[in-house]
């Protein structure tokens, strides 16, 4: 193993078990990697000298490869292995989103609020320090004009829980008046009308009473 003799010799908690970890192979996001390891690393131990000793057993394909391939005696901290670890495989940490990217989201002309709200949805989850404030503005700025619109300005809500619960009554509405517009109700109608145009079937008793009185 790559770390010093005194990491090799620390001894594990009593009653240690190695979580189960999602094995890093080289291609995903390394910070995300050890995100997760920290995580689960946590549960048994809050020792760093334990998380370096677990460490390759969270790696996998190229990755363990490299990490065995480390000089002897050239990691001595949790802290070390991390920046090493980010200095190989930091071209694979993805770019998250901030907050200028909820910013830009815009409700499309003819978009349905569901599928706006679906978009905003996704990436306001990848980024946890937008506060209720910024929440509003984002789905305020965003939409085009509507009753919701109107309706955030005459009762604005004070949570993003509450923003949430707001948005998915008129999402329920929208969709609600869809299904009974116009346009839906002329498909009805017309139906019906073709239904009545096609030639009524002549029940079987009635055909061989006229056959009988043709012979």
């Amino acid at each position: 193993m790559p770390f010093i003799e005194r990491l090799d010799v620390v001894p594990l908690p009593k009653g240690f078990i190695l979580p189960q970890f999602i094995q890093y192979n080289g291609t995903g996001d390394p910070i995300k990697h050890l995100q997760d390891f920290l995580a689960k690393m946590k549960i048994t131990s809050n020792n760093p000298d334990v998380y370096v000793k677990a460490f390759s057993n969270s790696l996998s394909d190229k990755a363990l490869d490299w990490y065995m391939a480390l000089p002897l005696k050239s990691i001595d901290s949790y802290q070390q292995t991390t920046d090493v670890f980010i200095a190989k495989f930091g071209s694979s940490i993805q770019e998250h989103p901030d907050e200028r990217t909820l910013m830009d989201i815009q409700q499309g002309p003819n978009e349905s609020l569901r599928s706006y709200h679906k978009r905003y949805n996704d990436i306001l989850l990848t980024i946890p320090q937008v506060n209720n404030q910024m929440a509003y503005m984002v789905v305020y700025r965003g939409l085009t004009y509507s009753k919701l619109k109107k309706a955030l300005v005459l009762a604005t809500p004070l949570s993003k829980d509450e923003l949430t619960a707001r948005v998915r009554q008129y999402v329920e509405l929208e969709e609600l008046k869809n299904k009974e517009s116009p346009t839906n109700l002329r498909d009805v109608i017309v139906r019906k009308r073709n239904r009545s145009k096609s030639p009524k079937k002549t029940p079987v008793w009635d055909r061989i009473h006229r056959d009988r009185g043709q012979s």
